[in-house]
């Protein structure tokens, strides 16, 4: 994004720089090919950069109020390109990567299916922040995604999730469980009792003062370059199979569309959240966790804040509720606050039962005008008694 800015506009003022010159940015943007989101961030990314200069003092105000003024582009618009919909990594692609991944990713990655959570957060887990006093367990990031917004964020960790972890469960409570170290250690210890001798070009090539070590925990970033190179030494395994079973067959063969194919194609750990169980992520709490506890796991929410259904979670006794307004249904189990009509039916929505003998009301004493038992918001400025 400065790239562009400074391209066009590198001479030009901070105070001459109005809604036609950022109209010319996002231009700019949509010829470089970039995709519609992509450029709506960025336009608002810059449009935040001249809100924190007004903050200071750097540049007038008039200046941010007419960049307020550019909306964002909209779905469909000729010339934009579009991006595909995020989906799930295919099952059989996973579980080829695995094999080529160390130990350290390849529990991050079931983790991650098992428990809906981020990139960002499967790496920090701590046996601190694992509250395990219940059958699932909650895992409490130390950061995490929506922190900045004042939400909380919970993971739920279910028995299938449980057993993973509990190889990794460190004496040291404030010990990462997932330590790109100890994936180095186990690289060289596997590399110390391999049968084939090692090259001479290889046995000399670690420093005695390396510049980069492998630290205490992954990032989101390593963690997807770790997931890239097990994807890519999947691919060339899948490869050399293929070539030496087809000259196995025939030695003249012709293997350069075997050699040009991608078997296993790279993919982001971002990805995880909408394979199996993490499928499930709802913004209700009953049905999802619901099923989750039948299945022996647990999907955790996007609003991951504790809710009604939270205490009986963590018992592990959560059914799954019926939808409040059918037959028989319990209203105190229905999602979102509890209003005081009892009846199963939509609050701005009023039976005849409950119009008999009730009161008659002053005109225009509420916001809501009932007609022919269709609820109508009325103007706050009718709202008089």
């Amino acid at each position: 994004m400065p790239g562009v800015v400074t391209e066009l506009f590198g001479r030009v003022p901070v105070a001459e720089f109005g809604a036609k010159a950022l109209k010319q940015v996002r231009e700019k943007m949509v010829e470089r090919g970039w995709s519609r989101t992509y450029t709506n961030h960025q336009i608002n990314r810059l449009k935040r950069m001249f809100r924190w200069a007004v903050e200071g003092e750097m540049v007038p105000g008039s200046v941010l109020h007419n960049l307020q003024y550019v909306r964002a582009i909209r779905k469909g618009e000729p010339g934009v390109r579009e991006t595909e919909p995020v989906k799930p990594v295919p099952g059989e692609i996973v579980a080829a990567t695995l094999p080529f991944s160390s130990r350290q990713v390849a529990a991050m990655i079931r983790l991650q299916i098992l428990t809906g959570a981020r990139p960002g957060e499967i790496v920090l887990v701590r046996g601190r922040d694992i509250d395990r006093s219940g059958p699932v367990w909650l895992f409490a990031p130390e950061y995490h995604k929506t922190e900045g917004r004042g939400r909380s964020r919970e993971v739920y960790i279910g028995p299938k999730s449980q057993e993973i972890l509990s190889e990794w469960l460190r004496d040291d409570p404030t010990a990462y469980l997932f330590s790109p170290a100890d994936a180095e250690a186990d690289r060289q210890t596997q590399r110390a009792v391999r049968k084939t001798k090692v090259q001479p070009s290889q046995q000399y090539r670690s420093k005695d003062k390396p510049e980069k070590t492998p630290g205490d925990r992954y990032t989101a970033m390593s963690y997807g370059k770790a997931i890239k190179y097990a994807c890519q030494k999947a691919d060339r395994a899948k490869r050399t199979e293929l070539v030496a079973a087809a000259r196995a067959v025939d030695p003249a063969a012709d293997v350069s569309a075997i050699e040009s194919a991608v078997y296993v194609p790279v993919w982001s750990p971002n990805k995880l959240r909408r394979n199996g169980t993490a499928a499930a992520v709802q913004h209700r709490d009953g049905t999802a966790r619901a099923r989750a506890l039948e299945h022996g796991d647990h999907p955790n929410l996007r609003r991951a804040g504790p809710r009604e259904g939270h205490g009986r979670v963590r018992e592990g006794r959560l059914r799954r509720p019926r939808r409040w307004g059918r037959s028989g249904a319990d209203p105190d189990d229905r999602p979102g606050p509890v209003h005081r009509h009892r009846t199963g039916v939509p609050p701005h929505s009023f039976s005849s039962a409950e119009r008999v003998g009730a009161p008659a009301r002053p005109p225009y004493s509420s916001p809501y005008l009932i007609t022919t038992g269709i609820a109508k918001r009325a103007p706050s400025c009718l709202c008089r008694r």
